[in-house]
């Protein structure tokens, strides 16, 4: 019996001895990291972005294609909508040299706006220009991001930036010549607000389109609450303004005049709101003696030309040509 059972154990041995000396001899080579890298990049074209991550995480860790590689992964997995994994992939190539680094910050500010979280997406494709200035990737996704929530100002400086570089395409010289139409998208707004719900800044893009369409007290409610999260939120402080001096609320008017803050100063709206908003609110000019109504300070075409001007009581009087007779005579 243990002549059989040292028999059966030797047996074994040399089976699997013989299946190891099988698999060295006919196992397919491993592939060079530079090659394994240009199928993860060919999977990407052809947008197996699953096979593409998975193909570039098989790089070695100690290869110089390596940090390359993660980027990939971060990208693949952003585009399959694995926010949570390119994160992870995105800070461990954070840690290769500065272009790597600027790089991953702009990766993970795309997965931090996938998960939603916006305010976090904004740090990281600032952090991003910190490390590489001239980064047209970090002045494209930063302003395309302050653009849809509304930060239409604070946009298109990112939006000049690409201008400069050469790097801006025919959408984004229309939008950075087309300061005033609003990106509202109802859906993109819930979809921020249902993931940081602390956090009212995505509500500024609708506050706009309300400001824009006479829905006063929904915008001045949104940009009242926008002011008091975030009071450095220029953009917001211009169009609680602008809704302000539509408004009858003259008061209300002149105590945002008096709140406002050094940074808002800054905004090149701010002035045309503020002079505007006092000379119609405080100065509260009598009815004109022609319509029987008050006029805006602000010269405007749409009024008819026999308005008088800049809310005068006195109407325009026109001059009256004399005859070629008259004259004459």
């Amino acid at each position: 019996m243990p002549r059989r059972r040292n028999r059966l154990l030797g047996l074994c041995l040399a089976a699997a001895a013989l299946g190891l000396a099988l698999y060295v001899l006919v196992r397919p080579p491993r592939l060079p990291d530079d090659q394994r890298l240009a199928q993860a990049e060919a999977a990407f074209g052809a947008g197996r972005f699953d096979v593409a991550e998975q193909t570039a995480l098989l790089v070695s860790r100690d290869a110089k294609e390596r940090f390359a590689a993660l980027l990939l992964a971060a990208n693949a997995a952003t585009r399959a909508e694995r926010y949570e994994d390119a994160l992870r992939h995105a800070e461990e190539a954070a840690e290769g040299p500065a272009e790597v680094a600027a790089e991953a910050a702009v990766l993970a500010g795309n997965a931090h706006y996938g998960l939603g979280r916006s305010r976090e997406a904004e740090k990281s494709y600032r952090r991003a220009l910190a490390l590489d200035p001239g980064l047209a990737a970090a002045h494209r996704q930063l302003g395309g991001m302050l653009g849809r929530l509304g930060r239409r100002v604070e946009a298109s400086e990112h939006l000049f930036a690409l201008l400069k570089e050469r790097e801006i395409t025919v959408e984004e010289l229309i939008l950075l010549g087309q300061p005033w139409p609003d990106v509202n998208s109802p859906e993109e707004v819930a979809r921020l607000l249902a993931a940081v719900p602390e956090d009212p800044r995505p509500l500024l893009g609708a506050a706009r389109s309300d400001v824009r369409n006479n829905r006063l007290a929904n915008a001045e409610e949104a940009l009242r609450r926008l002011v008091a999260v975030d009071p450095q939120l220029t953009e917001a402080q211009v169009w609680l303004g602008w809704a302000l001096m539509l408004g009858d609320d003259a008061e209300a008017f002149l105590r945002w005049n008096g709140q406002l803050t050094s940074a808002a100063e800054e905004h090149p709206l701010i002035w045309l709101v503020a002079a505007c908003g006092r000379r119609t609110k405080a100065s509260r000019p009598k009815p004109c003696a022609v319509f029987g109504k008050p006029f805006c300070a602000i010269p405007t075409t749409t009024l008819p030309r026999t308005t008088c001007r800049y809310c005068s009581t006195r109407p325009a009087r026109k001059r009256r040509r004399r005859s070629f007779t008259t004259r004459r005579g």
